[in-house]
């Protein structure tokens, strides 16, 4: 796929830049000598090619070329290779000369016709943007996955019976970001504009992309704006927070103790409005056939507060902000095995008005006593009282901003 896919990608280059360079060339009168369709037919189908022999005169000097157009293939996009063939044919024996042209600094060098083929130019920039993408994706996936199992071995063993350490993304007890499919989704797009730019310029240059022609180019652009606008947004979010991690008080993070920690980012951010985080837990079940995997998700439990931008220190290394929520104390482990089910922890940190999102995937792991205290996982989900929040997320709030307010039962505050 790679190798196939960077052949066509000089192809499509190629093309483009022959008729870019064609667009200087001297009009020339020519005689056609000889002119015919050949045809080729497979299993996919009846290709053409119109083929000349010509003679111009540049310069007092006499040349012959068979130079059709930009390309020396044939192919069956719209009728151009008959139309041309047609007309072609009506020149030859005549007296009345058809027109070549003439590179002025390679006399030798010419065409008949010079006219922009967008539906092959697109045809042949689809190619690039499917195969190099299939050949280097499995590429990347297969290096991306080989050094993360290297990775994951070298502290399975270094840490045998701590599965807390075992992903690189809990190195030096800190849970950070993955940025494998990151990387991958910067790559392509980073190729694919390279590919777009060039098709979306010629069309442009040909006074095409307004014509019904060029309705195909504009849906591929329009295709092309939604992962590069994902990727935008992401480049973008990393320039504004940095490296975001989050520093729980205690390793691992247990059900008995509680989510207690920071969460921080490298530079500092003036957040505009609340922060939304959310801690979940789901179980997730995979079903392995030969048709493919099939991965189904249920959410066990899950937890969402509104974090204050006041509660958000800065300084110049960056900004912090600090979390504080129990855990139901029977909720599973998380599952660190490539298992059928498995149990993931989760904690979302969104934020709107900075247009900031990020999951961090948690190592929850019961390491202390059983505790006496227990409930169950249908109870940790059920709605919070009107009470519940007044006593719990307001008097936090209000407290952090230097303001001590205690609450009636019913969730009202005492006069």
């Amino acid at each position: 796929f790679l190798l196939a896919g960077l052949f066509i990608t000089g192809l499509y280059l190629k093309t483009i830049w022959s008729w870019w360079s064609a667009q200087s060339w001297v009009e020339v009168p020519c005689k056609i000598e000889r002119a015919e369709l050949d045809s080729s037919s497979d299993s996919d189908g009846t290709t053409y090619k119109a083929k000349a022999e010509y003679y111009y005169e540049y310069e007092g000097n006499k040349y012959k070329s068979d130079q059709v157009t930009h390309t020396s293939g044939g192919d069956n996009i719209s009728s151009f290779q008959k139309d041309a063939a047609a007309e072609l044919k009506r020149y030859v024996g005549s007296d009345q000369s058809f027109r070549c042209y003439v590179n002025p600094q390679q006399p030798e060098q010419a065409m008949l016709y010079r006219d922009l083929r967008l539906g092959l130019i697109l045809l042949l920039g689809i190619f690039p943007l499917v195969f190099p993408t299939v050949g280097a994706g499995l590429i990347y996936a297969a290096w991306s996955h080989g050094r993360k199992s290297k990775a994951e071995a070298i502290l399975r063993d270094a840490h045998p019976d701590e599965p807390w350490r075992w992903k690189p993304e809990w190195a030096n007890e800190t849970v950070t970001l993955s940025r494998s499919g990151l990387n991958a989704l910067f790559l392509w797009v980073g190729w694919s504009t390279f590919i777009i730019i060039p098709l979306v310029a010629v069309s442009i240059m040909s006074g095409l992309i307004l014509s019904v022609s060029g309705l195909p180019v504009l849906l591929l652009v329009t295709l092309w704006c939604i992962p590069a606008w994902f990727a935008f947004r992401k480049l973008r979010q990393h320039l504004v927070t940095g490296d975001i991690s989050f520093k729980p008080e205690s390793w691992p993070i247990s059900q008995s103790s509680g989510l207690h920690g920071n969460v921080a980012f490298s530079r500092p951010v003036s957040f505009q409005d609340n922060i939304e985080v959310t801690v979940s837990c789901a179980k997730e079940t995979t079903k392995r056939s030969s048709d493919g995997n099939t991965k189904m998700s249920e959410n066990l439990w899950s937890h969402t507060e509104q974090i204050v931008s006041s509660r958000v220190s800065q300084n110049l290394s960056g900004s912090r902000f600090a979390l504080s929520i129990d855990l139901p104390k029977d909720a599973p482990d998380t599952t660190v095995d490539d298992s059928g089910i498995s149990h993931v922890w989760k904690l979302s940190v969104k934020s709107k008005a900075n247009d900031i999102s990020v999951t961090f995937d948690l190592p929850v792991f019961n390491t202390g006593p059983a505790s006496e205290e227990s409930f169950s996982m249908k109870e940790a989900v059920a709605p919070i009282s009107l009470h519940q929040v007044a006593d719990d997320t307001l008097a936090q709030n209000l407290t952090t901003a230097g303001l001590q307010v205690s609450f009636t039962g019913d969730g009202m505050p005492k006069s």
